[in-house]
């Protein structure tokens, strides 16, 4: 009993700890947890980052035990799109997205990129992503997915995002908050497998290192 009290005594963090708050927010706060980052983001800034927030939690960190397997072993794209019921077929990006504001973007390239040549900018990665994902699904079945990506975009663009890397960080916000509010008749479960499926695509690419907490 005495062992124990002590082990848990050593775990508590107090509120007042300056060490360990790597959860900033852009306006200069810092927490302990991502519950307590988000709930000060919803209270303070209604729910939008600031430029320059970052929720450290999110991403991978060294445990000890085994070693991790590689991030290539643990995603498996095709599953997530066979769980959706989406997988099967192939799609002309290119052909589909004429009219869409990722145009310009799509037009760029004429197949997927290698990791190291991958973009910079959020509309250039939501390009790449469709140009991959478009290979595998059939038109119906992308056009969900190009109304899902571009509903984001817009979400992003309100939140002023630019930072590639932190996409992923955005998720939580765009189905609890953004999504209701802006595109109701988008399933909400739909809206969770595809934020999980580009967060995957997006890890898989070394664009990003988050993970997202809805998972």
């Amino acid at each position: 009993m005495e062992l124990t009290s002590t082990l848990e005594k050593q775990k508590r963090r107090s509120k007042t700890d300056s060490k360990n708050r790597t959860f900033l927010c852009g306006c200069g706060k810092s927490y302990l947890s991502y519950p307590a980052l988000y709930t000060h983001i919803k209270t303070k800034h209604d729910g939008f980052n600031p430029q320059g927030t970052t929720a450290y939690s999110l991403s991978s960190s060294k445990k000890r035990g085994r070693p991790k397997k590689p991030i290539e072993e643990e995603i498996d794209l095709t599953k997530l799109l066979i769980d959706l019921q989406m997988h099967g077929g192939s799609t002309d990006a290119k052909s589909e997205l004429v009219d869409s504001p990722l145009s310009h973007h799509i037009n760029k390239y004429t197949s997927p990129l290698t990791p190291d040549e991958l973009p910079l900018t959020p509309d250039d990665t939501f390009a790449q992503y469709l140009i991959d994902t478009s290979s595998q699904v059939n038109a119906s079945n992308f056009h969900q997915i190009v109304k899902f990506i571009e509903t984001f975009r817009k979400c992003l663009e309100t939140q002023k995002s630019t930072n590639v890397s932190l996409i992923p960080d955005h998720m939580e916000y765009f189905i609890q908050h953004y999504i209701p509010l802006n595109l109701p008749s988008l399933d909400r479960s739909i809206a969770t497998k595809l934020a999980v499926h580009f967060s995957q695509w997006m890890l898989l690419k070394k664009l990003t290192d988050l993970k997202l907490s809805l998972i």
